[in-house]
Order: C-alpha cells, then structure tokens, then sequence
C-alpha cells in the first residue's frame, strides 16, 4: 500500500466484506487469531455457504504463522475456534414502527473434520457480510497477519476504509472499542497508543499521521482523533464491485471435504 520496503508489492489473499463487520467487536482475540478469522473472511467471500473450513497447514502460510511447531498452532486453533462463538454482530429489525437491535452470535458452531479441516458455521443472518456487499471493505490478509499488535490490527482495518481519501474521523469513544482500549486510559496513553500505531502501520499508509480533538473541561479531553495518510490510487478490486453471488467460489479440494462432511 505505501512505498516502505516493508510493505507487499504483490498481494496475494484480498479480504472483502460488508462494512458493517468493520464495526463488530473482536475482543477477546489475539493478533494471530484475528489474521485467522480474517482469513474465514477471505474464504466466506461470494460462496453463499455458512460453512468455512480452514485447512491448518495452508492457513499457517496465509496470514505468515512462522513457528515451526504444529502441536502450537492447532492450540491456537482450538482457543480460536472456542472464542468465537462468543462473537456477536448486531441485527436491525423494525417492530411497531421502532427500529430495534438484537445481538446475535456471529458463529453458531466450530468443529473438526475428518480431514482435521477446521470448520466454522458462520449465522445465516450475518451471511450477507461475505456475499455481494454493495459497500465493502477490503484489504491485504498478509499485511493485516504481519501487524503483531492486535490493537494496531484494528486500526489498520479501519484506515483500509478510507484509502481513497486517506482521512479516517472518529470519536474517542469508537476508536477506543474498536481498537480494544480501556475507556479509562488517560489522554498520554491515548498518544502512545497512536505513536505506535502510526510505527507499525507507516509501511502500509504514506505520510501517515494524527490530530487530537479537544473538547470538555479547559479543552483539555480529547474527544475525537484524525487519522491522515496519502490517498492510495484504487486497485482493480477496488474499482470493481464485488460480484453478485452465483455459484460458490470453492477450491476443488475444498468442494470434496464438504461432500465427507
């Protein structure tokens, strides 16, 4: 995305979704463990079925898992699988002319298949965050597996929103949820938070940089913050609206496991 050398110059797994899954919560997930949620998102994309199966071996190189040890990824694996059922997203429904919200779990159900797939049942309200979303978010898998901070990882997902006007305003109260930050940080943690955030994530936006909005007691709270960086020229994924759902979008090999399954 920028010009750091650091930076991927040909990506190779794009991650697109529905801008709503942006805004649900991944708390409770390690860094290593939302690059292997990212990765369900990357396979869910256009397929139309609420079953993902992520084959160990092949995700360990998508998001660039590099321990050697297998025992230690599939414990991954297995805390990954156990965390997300606790996920939830928020579904809008109009009752008595009063639009209400209700939370429901993102995944109805993890397990293993024969072949030691991992498979994950996403909810059939949510399906439409993979399939044919007409404002989508998308990104690099490897770059979002390559940020170690689990906080840096949310903000960079944020940011990848704006790329083509490359400014991203937000309260202090959303950037805190969604980067996983305790509502009772001080002001000075908020700046080191962002002093590192811009670090991990300079390779990745150009000119990258913030603002402070002040507000409260003596203009001394900050109550919103802006994130600026050089507007990226859109890619060919960008330009292109993803595709209206038609047949599923499987891997060959993947196609035989459901067949077992």
């Amino acid at each position: 995305m920028g010009n750091n050398e650091n930076a991927l110059t040909q990506p190779i797994h794009r991650v697109i979704h529905h801008n709503d899954l942006t805004d649900i919560p991944l708390a409770g997930l390690t860094a290593t463990e939302k690059s292997i949620f990212m990765t369900a998102v990357h396979k869910a994309y256009n397929t139309g079925d609420k079953a993902v199966y992520l084959d160990p071996s092949v995700t360990r190189k998508m998001i660039g898992y590099k321990r050697a040890d297998p025992k230690r990824f599939k414990n991954i694996l297995d805390s990954f699988s156990d965390k997300i059922i606790e996920l939830k997203g928020e579904k809008k429904y109009t009752e008595n002319d009063k639009e209400l919200t209700h939370k429901l779990n993102l995944v109805t159900d993890t397990f293993y298949t024969n072949e030691g797939h991992l498979a994950i049942m996403f909810n059939e309200s949510f399906l439409y965050l993979f399939n044919y979303p007409l404002t989508f978010n998308n990104f690099i898998l490897e770059e979002y597996g390559a940020i170690s901070s689990k906080h840096a990882q949310e903000c960079y997902h944020c940011l990848c929103r704006f790329r083509d006007t490359g400014v991203w305003v937000t309260t202090i109260e959303y950037f805190k949820k969604k980067c996983e930050i305790p509502e009772d940080t001080p002001n000075k943690k908020i700046k080191v938070y962002l002093e590192n955030f811009k670090k991990a994530l300079s390779p990745y936006f150009e000119d990258l940089d913030y603002e402070l909005k002040k507000g409260g007691y003596r203009n001394l709270e900050i109550i919103g913050i802006k994130m600026t960086f050089k507007p990226q020229k859109k890619t060919k994924a960008d330009k292109t609206k993803p595709l209206p759902l038609t047949e599923p979008m499987v891997d060959q090999d993947e196609k035989e496991t459901n067949k077992k399954c």
